[in-house]
């Protein structure tokens, strides 16, 4: 509104202002008029005209929307003013969240996305962040129900049940663990994350041969995954067969277990 009121502003002050001109009027067949068109400044009148309001409204406009979008300061105010403004709605907490979580004020975050939870309890990707802070805050307990939750919501999200089982190994439920890496290879057979995400669990258990088969198959599906690539060499090696080690070269790796294949 300021914007477009701003500018139609402009384009009648400067038309009247055209207007004035002899010159103009002679040309529009209206009598009158006192002002001449001046051809011997160092600048046209319009160009000056135009310079003034670059620099009166143009410019402070611009350098005010620049430190209000790409300031991380200014955005967590925005953010704070619309939650204000909306207590009730759920996108301007679960974005005011989100922020405060890239700003690492984890607390303030958690905050956040519980206030969300309170107005919307069935948001599985709510649950899942809210369950990623507390984990990060070592509230293991308290995160899992809100795994448990999302995955209750979205049961077939194979990324929820990777971060699931996750948490279920820092608990020390190893066989919940497997289960859960389980579920999500099988709902997701082309998700090269889920299948390193999977072999790492199966390295940390001792079981290397299938720890190398997924890693083998998470480099199929994206053999940019530079992890996979590390701790297949890693493994490869400590086997006595570092020939098969090399970076681009684990693509052709084949599965050595009976893993689910990538379809």
């Amino acid at each position: 509104m300021v914007t477009a009121s701003a500018l139609l502003y402009f384009y009648y002050d400067g038309f009247i202002w055209k207007v004035r001109e002899k010159s103009t009027r002679q040309s529009l067949g209206i009598s009158g008029g006192t002002t001449n068109v001046s051809t011997n400044g160092f600048l046209p009148s319009w160009a000056l005209h135009g310079a003034k309001w670059v620099a009166v409204f143009v410019i402070p406009l611009t350098a005010l929307w620049f430190s209000e979008v790409h300031g991380a300061h200014g955005k967590l105010e925005r953010l704070a003013s619309i939650v204000a403004d909306l207590p009730s709605s759920v996108r301007p907490h679960f974005n005011y969240a989100t922020a405060l979580q890239e700003a690492e004020r984890t607390d303030e975050a958690a905050a956040e996305f519980s206030a969300a939870l309170r107005s919307n309890p069935g948001s599985a990707k709510t649950h899942v962040n809210l369950a990623t802070l507390l984990m990060v805050k070592g509230k293991l307990d308290q995160a899992q129900p809100h795994f448990e939750q999302a995955l209750r919501i979205e049961p077939h999200n194979a990324e929820y049940h990777s971060g699931y089982a996750y948490l279920l190994e820092q608990l020390g439920r190893d066989e919940q663990a497997a289960a859960e890496c389980e579920a999500s290879v099988r709902l997701a057979p082309r998700s090269a994350q889920a299948h390193y995400s999977y072999g790492a669990f199966l390295e940390k258990q001792g079981k290397l041969e299938e720890a190398i088969a997924h890693y083998s198959q998470a480099l199929q599906v994206d053999p940019r995954l530079v992890d996979a690539h590390i701790d297949l060499g890693s493994l490869l090696f400590e086997k006595g067969r570092p020939s098969r080690s090399k970076g681009p070269s684990s693509e052709g790796v084949q599965p050595q277990s009976k893993a689910r294949p990538a379809t």
